[in-house]
């Protein structure tokens, strides 16, 4: 019969891979006797985890994801067969809710605990999905600080952990310069960290950044990549362009400027006080009969969302979202920043506001004392 783990993480794309692997290292910091397994990624293969299946690898979001049902169905057909034999203890769900929903149903259905860590945002679109959240998750350990009012007003027994992105997060020097002022840009590009994001948005991005090169005095362009994404980004991108595999804070520590996607990796690129630009490629018509209708926020930049001054309607940074691939709104935004010195450094302050309040760090320490007790009390 198989062996019954304590614990099963569940994530499935890059970022959900990193939390998840912070919480693992978390987990047995506090409990050597641990037994872990996971469905995830090279992370939490790295943090001494043994994986099930990797679901992280090919990652994909929105209306593609449906082709990788049958990829997750057979995953959730494997860990149906193993957990009747053997249910875990607890069953903790990171980020991902296409997949995680399955996930924890069948672990309520085998009798595990369950936990939600890194909940599914969904304050910001289909708020429908908070009941089920509260029925298939005993705990919510939620990482944006307006987050456990508004899911315990809807009945989830949700805990503010802090974000894990800045559990390892060193806080970041102060520059005193200014591509503006000072000389050449580094820019960065960060395409995204799932396949379908990348081959999205990776053309329009690199045709604003040549844009960018022929006005101004760009010194170098780099982009970070992950497992999923390097060989496919190697194969699109020019030779003037250089891709670094897991290096996103060595690109974002040397760089002025970052041209991004949405998601975590803008508040990762405000961590080191970087200026940028927020795009996501998406249909404006589909945006206009659909997307209106489900998308309760009217900003998807984190940096915006969280900054003070969002309850006022202003931003902190340019987000073009729905993105039509155009360059050129882009670039126009890019250079209001490095021609304006004071654009600039505004910029760069309203962004310490924004990831200042968030560096108290031990979110997966704080995530991993919530586990064990919902462990402690399954085996109780």
């Amino acid at each position: 019969m198989p062996s019954k783990p304590d614990v099963f993480l569940s994530c499935a794309e890059a970022s959900g891979d990193m939390h998840a692997a912070g919480l693992a290292k978390a987990l047995i910091a506090k409990r050597h006797d641990l037994t872990i397994e996971a469905v995830g990624g090279p992370r939490l293969e790295a943090a001494g985890v043994p994986l099930v299946h990797d679901t992280v690898t090919r990652a994909r979001f929105g209306v593609t994801s449906f082709l990788r049902a049958g990829e997750v169905w057979s995953m959730l057909r494997t860990l149906r067969r193993l957990w009747q034999a053997s249910p875990p203890g607890l069953v903790v769900a990171c980020d991902s809710w296409t997949m995680n929903k399955h996930v924890l149903a069948l672990a309520r259905e085998v009798g595990s605990e369950t936990m939600y860590y890194v909940s599914p945002q969904v304050w910001a679109s289909r708020p429908g999905r908070v009941e089920k959240l509260r029925q298939l998750a005993t705990r919510v350990a939620c990482i944006l600080p307006f987050e456990e009012a508004w899911l315990r007003e809807r009945g989830v027994d949700a805990t503010y952990v802090g974000h894990p992105l800045f559990d390892d997060q060193p806080a970041v020097a102060s520059r005193e310069t200014s591509p503006s002022v000072d000389g050449p840009v580094r820019l960065a590009l960060n395409f995204g960290s799932r396949l379908n994001t990348v081959k999205a948005n990776l053309p329009g991005l690199v045709a604003a950044a040549d844009q960018l090169r022929k006005s101004h005095d760009i010194a170098a362009v780099t982009t970070p990549t992950v497992a999923a994404t390097h060989d496919l980004v190697t194969s699109l991108i020019p030779s003037w362009i250089e891709a670094r595999r897991d290096a996103f804070d060595d690109v974002l520590g040397e760089a002025d400027l970052c041209l991004t996607t949405s998601g975590t990796a803008t508040l990762h690129t405000a961590a080191h006080g970087v200026p940028m630009v927020i795009v996501y490629r998406g249909s404006q018509f589909l945006w206009e009969i659909i997307g209106k209708r489900i998308v309760q926020t009217r900003t998807f930049g984190l940096v915006n969302l969280l900054h003070p001054s969002f309850a006022n309607g202003t931003r902190v940074v340019d987000e073009h979202i729905p993105w039509s691939g155009d360059p050129a709104p882009i670039v126009a935004s890019a250079e209001r920043l490095m021609d304006d010195r004071d654009a600039f450094e505004t910029v760069r302050r309203r962004l310490a506001e924004v990831v200042d309040p968030l560096r108290d760090g031990h979110a997966g320490q704080k995530a991993a004392a919530i586990a064990l007790e919902l462990l402690n009390r399954e085996l109780a």
